[in-house]
């Protein structure tokens, strides 16, 4: 299970329901949903962050989003599930983590150069996925 919080910045609270796009969700799913939906309520409510949006699907289901709080803070916009924000380095553990389960089911090593994978790049047989 992937969960990536977008948080925002505006100190008043306004709250959109979540929306279940996909398949109906089983019954253990549904309450980790909910368990979610009141934990960033809270964040909201309490006012630790002015608003939040996120995504998330769980064993193979449609996406669920949700959307709460305002994600402007000139204009009192209410947060949206389609909503853009920069992720700045956010990527960079998603990657580690990918580059990791590659390594740990045999597809990839830690010794495997550039060149392996980019036959043009300058001096890629020098840099290895380690140096990366």
């Amino acid at each position: 299970m992937i969960l990536a919080l977008v948080f925002s910045c505006k100190s008043d609270v306004k709250r959109n329901e979540p929306k279940d796009e996909g398949k109906p969700l089983s019954n253990n799913n549904k309450q980790i949903l909910k368990k979610l939906d009141s934990l960033v309520q809270i964040l909201v409510d309490n006012k630790e962050t002015p608003g939040v949006a996120y995504g998330i699907q769980i064993d193979g289901m449609e996406p669920v989003f949700g959307a709460y709080g305002f994600s402007n803070l000139e204009s009192d916009k209410s947060m949206s599930v389609d909503d853009q924000f920069r992720i700045a380095s956010i990527t960079k553990p998603f990657t580690a983590i990918s580059i990791f389960q590659l390594i740990e089911s045999e597809k990839l090593s830690l010794d495997d150069t550039l060149d392996y994978f980019f036959p043009d790049f300058p001096r890629g047989e020098k840099i290895t996925i380690y140096q990366l």
